[in-house]
């Protein structure tokens, strides 16, 4: 369940009370989290009453929300609580502007950030710079040599991206190999680095689909659809991508691959 879908958190509690309706005593366990009778949650998903900002931070907590969801549902149970209209809109203002948060991976994902532009520019000139910075975190490609012969590059080029990075600070020099310092970089999508990053990686997916490596995935398709729809997908994509970006920090770096989604209205 996505909180950010939901536009009343009485309506999140229904849905969470229902997925969750084979658990004994989930009603009870909202209220105890809550601080509060399992009669009161009852009232307030059956009547006008609603949760105190107490019970939602309370509830935050215990469902382990992040700063940015905790933040919208705590306007969530606000909004509903006011019938002070300017407050109504301000509350609402807010709610729109956490969403859209919500929906900007710089923002949802913090991440290491390249603060010089002259070094942005250089690391998002080539392929190269991205690869070698993530190749290095790989046991059997902390050597130039070993990099050269997996990326097909000069060892001479190697070696001078290798020290364009350590200039940088995303890689250093330890017992003769080379490794990361930063394994992740995101650039904001307001980034002037932003069209070059997903344009040097696209040409590295038709490179990849040139050459008819069985291992890829690759899909492109147009199709029509409502609004609905679109920003359901939207919702589920950004949910994979979070789901992808738990199993690549829980394994073991032995693999390079490059991951590539669009999805976008013509």
């Amino acid at each position: 369940m996505n909180l950010f879908d939901y536009t009343g958190y009485k309506s999140y509690l229904f849905d969470l009370i229902e997925a969750n309706k084979m658990t004994r005593g989930f009603k009870s366990k909202i209220a105890s989290f809550a601080g509060c009778q399992k009669t009161y949650i009852s009232q307030v998903l059956n009547t006008h009453v609603h949760l105190t900002p107490e019970h939602g931070m309370a509830l935050a907590l215990a469902w382990n929300f992040d700063q940015t969801e905790t933040e919208y549902w705590l306007n969530l149970i606000n909004f509903e609580r006011t019938s002070f209209p300017p407050l109504k809109k301000k509350i609402f203002e807010q709610l729109q502007s956490i969403k859209e948060d919500s929906a900007d991976l710089s923002k949802r994902f913090k991440e290491n950030l390249i603060q010089n532009s002259e070094q942005q520019l250089q690391y998002y000139s080539s392929y190269l710079y991205g690869g070698i910075h993530m190749l290095v975190g790989v046991d059997r490609f902390r050597t130039p040599k070993e990099i050269s012969q997996k990326l097909k590059a000069p060892v001479d080029l190697v070696i001078e991206i290798l020290s364009e990075l350590l200039q940088m600070g995303l890689v250093k020099m330890e017992n003769n190999e080379w490794q990361p310092t930063a394994h992740n970089i995101h650039l904001g999508k307001d980034s002037p680095m932003n069209l070059l990053n997903h344009q040097i990686w696209r040409s590295q997916a038709i490179t990849d689909i040139q050459n008819k490596n069985s291992s890829s995935l690759h899909y492109s398709a147009v199709q029509t659809l409502d609004e609905k729809s679109f920003q359901e997908i939207k919702r589920l994509i950004l949910e994979t991508i979070e789901k992808q970006r738990k199993i690549v920090g829980a394994a073991s770096e032995n693999e390079v691959a490059c991951f590539v989604c669009d999805w976008f209205k013509l």
